[in-house]
């Protein structure tokens, strides 16, 4: 593995910790475009707030195993799939993220929200 599992890791700890600005620069220069700071905050909450409206994520869940650096449709500049649990008191969710090399290092192209 390597710093795509950094990346990946960070942003699920900014999410947790509303450091929305710190999540948001891990994104890559196109996908900031689309997803402001507020767009992740409304995307955390909306994973979980339908069945768990009084709770908040207070930590991550991180394992090796639920990496991957080959997957179908991977683009040249991947570096790697992660999947990190996002844990409130009464909840389990999960970001998935694909990270890229882009001009600025190591950067997530793509999030999607919640436990597949």
């Amino acid at each position: 593995m390597g710093k795509y599992t950094d990346v990946a890791e960070s942003f699920a700890q900014a999410l947790v910790a509303k450091d929305f600005q710190r999540a948001h620069a891990l994104l890559t220069p196109r996908l900031r475009e689309s997803l402001s700071p507020q767009a992740l905050a409304e995307n955390l909450r909306s994973m979980y707030s339908g069945y768990a409206p009084d709770d908040e994520p207070v930590s991550t869940r991180f394992d090796r195993e639920f990496c991957m650096e080959d997957w179908p449709n991977k683009e040249p500049d991947d570096l790697g799939w992660a999947y990190v649990g996002i844990l409130g008191s009464s909840f389990v969710e999960a970001v998935t993220v694909i990270v890229s090399q882009s001009s600025e290092g190591a950067r997530i192209r793509q999030v999607d929200w919640g436990r597949p």
